[in-house]
């Protein structure tokens, strides 16, 4: 699975998410960013670049598709330093029922 199909995946994953009231952003680097506008209903998923994020998480697009996919726990990541994150992490805390 690559960024894309891990993109769609997530997007699919959000429609059980009603309580994400903050922006979010994964920063792959070079490779893009997914951003979660957890602010409108339905929730948007997107590729464009914001800076009103309230949290950024930024990791490789292998840490992400494994993070998304639910093969790498993100707890774990973090602890091992391979995901950074930067800003309010409640909203992350939110999305851990899904990933």
């Amino acid at each position: 699975m690559d960024m894309k199909e891990a993109t769609e995946l997530l997007r699919t994953k959000m429609a059980s998410v009603n309580d994400l009231d903050a922006v979010l952003k994964f920063d792959c680097g070079a490779d893009g960013v997914v951003v979660i506008d957890g602010k409108v209903n339905p929730r948007v998923v997107g590729t464009e670049n914001r800076d009103d994020v309230a949290c950024t998480v930024t990791l490789s697009p292998e840490n992400f598709v494994g993070i998304i996919t639910g093969k790498l726990n993100p707890g774990i990541a973090f602890v091992m330093g391979r995901i950074k994150v930067k800003g309010d992490k409640s909203g992350l805390m939110k999305l851990q029922k899904i990933l």
